[in-house]
């Protein structure tokens, strides 16, 4: 499944909402960007929708890449080991692996998602750590 493929499935209401709250939760424990703290959350549903909308709308580019979802735990900002997830991307034939944020999302959209991630997390789990990722510097 490519991620163009998980979007679509994840384009309802009611996943649109739980990426919704994700956000939100997010940022009011960790950011000192107070740009979704104070959205309503209609307007929030609203640039996510967008968001996924636009991903949809690239042009088709087959690629060999593969995303990748894993949960780690951390002591973020010292309040005590909590998990989350971290979404990449790796090149075919390739071990390392690249931060999504600074990746064009063309280059994205068409990649191929590891089965081993949306086994063990589900669909809406990955599609929204990605979406984090991919929305890291500001897009939201």
């Amino acid at each position: 499944m490519t991620l163009r493929e998980l979007l679509k499935l994840i384009n309802n209401k009611q996943d649109i909402e739980y990426i919704v709250s994700f956000f939100a939760m997010h940022l009011n424990d960790s950011s000192n960007d107070h740009v979704l703290r104070h959205i309503k959350d209609d307007k929030a549903y609203q640039r996510i929708s967008s968001m996924i909308d636009e991903l949809l709308s690239l042009d088709v580019k087959v690629n060999d890449s593969r995303l990748c979802t894993e949960r780690s735990i951390d002591d973020f900002y010292g309040k005590g080991e909590e998990y989350y997830f971290d979404s990449y991307i790796m090149e075919k034939d390739d071990d390392s692996h690249y931060s999504l944020d600074f990746i064009d999302w063309r280059e994205v959209i068409d990649s191929k998602i590891d089965e081993h991630s949306l086994f063990k997390y589900g669909y809406l789990d990955v599609a929204t750590s990605i979406m984090w990722e991919l929305s890291f510097l500001g897009l939201i």
